[in-house]
């Protein structure tokens, strides 16, 4: 342990009076971020924070806060420390409802960072001191609660990948426990003294164990040392005493506790892992283990660690054979081998065609419920803003954008922008439109990553592994709030997978696609291209092609080109973009893009105020509509240029003098020197040369070189 736990906090070495102590603010805030890091706490959006306070020996007011704001939790901490409240943490994570009593309960578990033990006795220092050195052990969290008279400390050991299940958490606080024979915390509910609060006695302990009021103090590795719940649990083999079903010393064994690790160490040799693995785990289900017990103890000799195929396969065929039930009820391994769905293939039943129920499409022809569908553009478009801007249309039930809805439910889940760059997009595009309070109603929800991070997979040493209790969190929450549409900005942060991985892309984008079929609505995935792409499609999203595969129809979208602009008569091309649909499963095809374009609205929260300027100038976007010059197009029009024509010799080439299209403009008022009007001159002649209503022959000019002329076809009257 490097000396960690030779020098006490200087602060804590004497009682000086209460007025003398004040919270640590800094320390209670060190202390939650360790146990509660946002890397951590992410894979359960429901996951909740357990404080405990009261004056000294009353353990009875709780106080449960979301994981995703310690803030309020080190605020709530400071004042209720500060009214000389004794205050303690959950070490582990809680969800569902709080219990009446305002405890947790054992079903209140969700998942713990750590593995913890704590001790307070003369002596415990030293020898437990030894015995990490021993053992080589490392601890991520030192928190001591007092040094008089002597050092008490709780020390807490980071598992890898985190304890998901009671069971783990139970397994690896009991090792700890016998291996440094300290106090009996090994509840996977337990609460534990929290950093910077105050450790305030009662009068029974200040008098009989010369206990004072101290700070907490709290220590944080920089960078600690992780151990597997399989090392941790290899640690010790417990001497007897409660075992939670891992006692290796049970009566009912034939075999030492030394032959049957000698079995699993055998089992390492070529050729004989079956046999001394199945010998190991009968002599595990005859001592009493429940499954968890088993497979954590063998985790380390397989190949496929707690999760491997053939160590079920071992632990049930035992169990069948020694007629020994699974002792632990909540082992979900045993449920899942007892209740291994049959499948059997369902008879198709005759539906007249009209009374089939017609797909829901909620947004034009693109989102639709019960499916997932994707927009793909390259950064800098306008991608967010075009979402903004569907959103805001899809609230309020305003065709801001040309498609009309009914107001609907959306949940627009920023996982890049932070909620005030988000709330700027929205208000911009509100004020450009129009919108009132009224308008959005209670139908918005707006979730910003930084705040609720959000990650549904992740690829591990063992392949990808789906967080479940997240996916089934989102569902209940579409389900709770009777959202119509999820929106998830970017893709790319829902994951942890490897992106050029298909099997893995394909079981994310699948997941969507179930979560939108369950929670019966639409879930449209925002996704970024690779880097180098010039005209975006469907095969341009970043990672692997199955991306595309997996959503039922995926939008692209491309920024105007440089051409595009001359041809259009704008002037900055970056200004505009078009969208397309690259995939259509269900809706016929798109015969022709849509164009949208960015405007500048300034939200007036400039330092002057609202009436000046000055504030912040986000982009909004709005219908765009290609210029067509054959619109308004007329007969009359046509004679007009037609006289213009034949009067003269009129070149095709734009760059020549006599190009064509000055004789256009002079018969209809445009004027050449202007951008647009130049571009509408080209396009009727483009227009006219296509009806056949010009063509255009080669001739010899003066200089009896061969050019091409555009002449009044003879067949035009």
């Amino acid at each position: 342990m490097h000396g960690s736990f030779s020098a006490g906090d200087p602060n804590a070495q004497a009682e000086t009076g209460d007025q003398a102590l004040k919270p640590d603010v800094t320390a209670i805030s060190t202390h939650l971020h360790a146990l509660f890091p946002a890397g951590f706490v992410h894979r359960w959006p429901d996951a909740q924070v357990e404080i405990i306070y009261g004056p000294p020996g009353d353990f009875t007011k709780s106080r449960w806060f979301s994981a995703f704001d310690l803030k309020t939790i080190v605020d709530f901490v400071e004042v209720r420390s500060a009214c000389g409240d004794n205050i303690y943490v959950g070490a582990a994570l809680r969800h569902g409802s709080v219990p009446e009593s305002g405890r947790a309960n054992a079903g209140n578990y969700l998942a713990g960072q750590y593995a913890w033990c704590e001790y307070d006795g003369a002596g415990d220092e030293e020898r437990i001191v030894a015995i990490c050195k021993d053992k080589h052990l490392e601890p991520a969290i030192i928190v001591t609660t007092g040094t008089t008279p002597h050092p008490r400390r709780h020390l807490y050991f980071r598992i890898k990948d985190g304890a998901i299940t009671s069971a783990a958490q139970e397994a690896v606080n009991v090792t700890l426990r016998d291996l440094f024979n300290s106090d009996n915390v090994k509840d996977p509910i337990r609460i534990m003294r929290l950093g910077g609060s105050f450790n305030t006695p009662t009068p029974e302990k200040r008098k009989v164990r010369g206990y004072i009021r101290e700070i907490v103090t709290v220590q944080v590795a920089r960078e600690p040392r992780e151990y597997s719940t399989e090392e941790l649990i290899a640690l010790c083999r417990p001497a007897g005493g409660e075992t939670s079903g891992y006692d290796f010393n049970s009566a009912r064994s034939r075999r030492t506790d030394d032959q049957l690790f000698e079995l699993l160490e055998k089992s390492r040799i070529a050729r004989q892992w079956h046999d001394s693995m199945r010998d190991a785990i009968a002599s595990m289900i005859g001592r009493g283990w429940s499954d968890d017990a088993v497979r954590f103890t063998c985790a380390s000799y397989c190949k496929g660690g707690k999760d491997d195929r053939d160590l079920d396969r071992l632990i049930d065929g035992a169990r069948k054979k020694w007629n020994r039930p699974n002792p632990d009820d909540n082992s979900t391994a045993s449920a899942t081998m007892q209740q291994r769905p049959s499948i059997t293939a369902t008879p198709y039943i005759w539906t007249e065609p009209e009374k089939i129920p017609p797909r829901e499409f909620l947004y034009g022809r693109r989102l639709i419920r019960k499916y997932a569908t994707a927009t793909i553009a390259p950064g800098g478009v306008g991608k967010t803003a075009l979402e903004v801007a569907e959103v805001l249309s899809m609230v309020s039930g305003k065709a801001l954008l040309g498609i009309q809805t009914p107001p609907l439910r959306v949940w627009l889940w920023s996982l890049e922008d932070p909620r005030e760059e988000m709330a700027r997009r929205l208000q911009a595009a509100a004020k450009h439109y129009n919108l009132t309070a009224e308008h959005i109603d209670d139908r918005l929800f707006v979730d910003s990553g930084r705040e609720q991070p959000l990650v549904i997979a992740e690829t591990t040493r063992n392949g990808v592994v789906i967080y479940r209790p997240v996916v089934e969190a989102i569902i209940a929450q579409l389900k709770e709030r009777a959202i119509a549409v999820l929106i998830i900005d970017p893709f790319v942060s829902c994951h942890r997978v490897t992106e050029n991985d298909n099997n893995a892309i394909d079981a994310v984008t699948k997941l969507w696609a179930h979560v939108a079929d369950a929670a019966n609505c639409a879930v449209e995935l925002v996704h970024h291209v690779r880097k180098g792409e010039q005209e975006i499609t469907v095969e341009s999203a970043r990672g692997g092609g199955s991306f595309g595969d997996a959503c039922r129809m995926v939008r692209v979208i491309n920024r105007m080109t440089e051409q595009q602009a001359r041809d259009a008569g704008v002037d900055n091309h970056r200004l505009y973009f078009r969208t397309f649909i690259d995939k259509n499963n269900l809706a016929s095809p798109a015969e022709k893009s849509d164009w949208f374009k960015l405007v500048s609205v300034d939200l007036g929260n400039g330092p002057l105020g609202p009436n000046v300027g000055g504030g912040d100038s986000i982009g909004v976007v709005t219908r765009w509509e290609w210029p067509d010059a054959t619109q308004d197009l007329t007969g009359r029009d046509f004679e007009l240029v037609a006289t213009a024509i034949r009067a003269g010799s009129w070149r095709a080439d734009i760059q020549a003098k006599q190009w064509v299209g000055r004789a256009i403009a002079k018969a209809l008022g445009y004027d050449l020197d202007d951008r647009a009007d130049k571009a509408a001159v080209k396009q009727l002649m483009k227009y006219w040369i296509g009806t056949g209503a010009l063509v255009v022959v080669k001739r010899e000019t003066e200089k009896r070189e061969m050019k091409e002329f555009v002449e009044v076809a003879e067949k035009v009257e």
